[in-house]
């Protein structure tokens, strides 16, 4: 019986997780909100409260805001829209409305981005977790590298390491 319940159980939440995914962005409609923990220097975060506003907009496309909300200055909103390319595939575009645009690759539960801007390269990921979106943002300097390995004779191929310079974290949970 034990076998069977857990079975269930497994089957149930691997729907869950397949709407989440086959459903993107339409399963992460909504608006989002938590706390954005941002880590650079040092290992104390700066904490700013955030949102995501997933919404349906015009000609298929979705509205994809991020508005960042400091407790002693006004309200930073970035409005993106959220083009889907080929949702088969994982393929989507941000645009931010300003001649940048931005290829995303929806992996499992997992909408990905990366790009370099002004010298800084970045990674920022959105995964669905349990009804949850968690955000994370890992930016380091494009410009300075370290090459490692780089040793032919013994097949080992150059490695070009980057550091981390900063790193945001935030769990955000539905509020409307």
């Amino acid at each position: 019986m034990t076998k069977k319940a857990l079975i269930l159980f497994c089957l149930l939440l691997s729907v869950g997780f397949a709407k989440a995914q086959n459903n993107f962005p339409a399963a992460w409609q909504g608006v989002w909100q938590g706390t954005l923990n941002i880590y650079g220097k040092i290992n104390k975060p700066i904490q700013v409260k955030m949102q995501l506003h997933i919404l349906p907009a015009d000609s298929g496309a979705w509205q994809w805001q991020i508005v960042y909300i400091p407790n002693d200055k006004p309200a930073d909103v970035r409005k993106y829209k959220l083009l889907v390319n080929d949702s088969a595939k994982g393929h989507y575009t941000v645009d931010e409305q300003n001649g940048i645009a931005i290829n995303g690759r929806l992996f499992g539960n997992a909408f990905i981005t990366r790009f370099s801007v002004s010298g800084s390269l970045l990674l920022i990921k959105y995964e669905w977790v349990n009804g949850d979106i968690r955000f994370e943002v890992t930016s380091g300097d494009s410009n300075n590298t370290t090459e490692t390995g780089n040793q032919p004779q013994n097949g080992v191929p150059p490695v070009y390491v980057y550091n981390v310079g900063s790193y945001q974290t935030a769990m955000l949970k539905k509020i409307e």
